[in-house]
Order: C-alpha cells, then structure tokens, then sequence
C-alpha cells in the first residue's frame, strides 16, 4: 500500500525532496550499508541459535518490528537508486533474465508453488537445512528452474499465463 501511495505521489515527493538529494541518497545508502553489514556481523557474531532467535523476533514475516521495516526500506530504496543510476547497463544483464518472467508472472506464480513443494518434500532442503549459503544456492536454482520453464513454454498450453 505504501508504495502505491508512494508512486501515486512521486512528482509532487521527487520536487519536494530534490533540494535535499545528495543528503537523501547519502543517508538510504548509509543506511541500506549498515542494514547489511548489521545483518551479517549478526549471523557471525551471535552464533547460529542466538541469530536465529533474533533473527525470529525482528525479522519473521509476520512482525512489523522497526529493524525489519528499516532494513528492508533502506535495501529497497538503495536498489531502486542503483537500477536507476545504472538504468542502461543493467539492462542489458537483467532484461533477458527478468523480462519472461515478468511477461509471464501468473505462469511463474502458478509454477512456483509445485516447484516450492518439491523443494519442501525433501527432508534436506526443508525448513532451513542447509542454512543461508545453501538456501540462497538452491533459492536461485528455484529461480533459474522457472526461468528455464519459462523459456521452454513447459505446459504453456494447459497453464494461465
């Protein structure tokens, strides 16, 4: 909802803020670095069962602590000031990875339950098994298994696009 609001008011935003960019930009990225290098002393400093117990209470899914959601729009916010800084080079790179999915997107949403269940029924891989090096491995070999099915219209014909 935010960032609907958010888009919905972006020229009157973009000429309030503008005065203020590079102190704006130089705070999100302050931020954003901080965000992510709180994130992995975190995960090296407390050990596995204390970061996960931190890890649970501030940044599950279903809270709205104030590290989450600062975090999270600091990482967002830096990104989006990265893709538009390097619009024309990225484009290049993330366009023919990110263009059949997005063209494709109830297909892949459809998709990606089963393949979510297929990762879910093995033992190994189920909850957070092999942690966040091996989770983020096969998250992007999930990834690249709906690329791939999209690029080879696998069941297309039977499947809502």
């Amino acid at each position: 909802m935010h960032g609907i609001l958010v888009g919905w008011h972006r020229d009157r935003l973009a000429s309030t803020f503008a005065r203020h960019r590079r102190l704006l930009l130089g705070g999100v990225v302050a931020l954003a670095a901080a965000s992510a290098l709180g994130l992995l002393a975190g995960q090296l400093l407390l050990g596995p069962a204390a970061w996960e117990a931190w890890e649970r209470t501030h940044f599950d899914k279903g809270t709205l602590d104030l590290a989450r959601i600062a975090a999270l729009m600091a990482m967002t916010a830096a990104l989006y000031l990265s893709f538009r800084r390097y619009e024309h080079r990225l484009n290049r790179v993330a366009a023919p990875l990110l263009l059949p999915l997005g063209q494709n997107s109830f297909y892949v949403f459809i998709m990606h339950v089963f393949v979510c269940l297929a990762i879910a029924s093995v033992p190994l891989l189920a909850g957070g098994g092999l942690g966040l090096v091996g989770n983020s491995v096969v998250e992007i070999a999930a990834l690249g298994l709906l690329w791939l099915m999209v690029r080879r219209r696998f069941l297309f014909r039977w499947v809502p696009r």
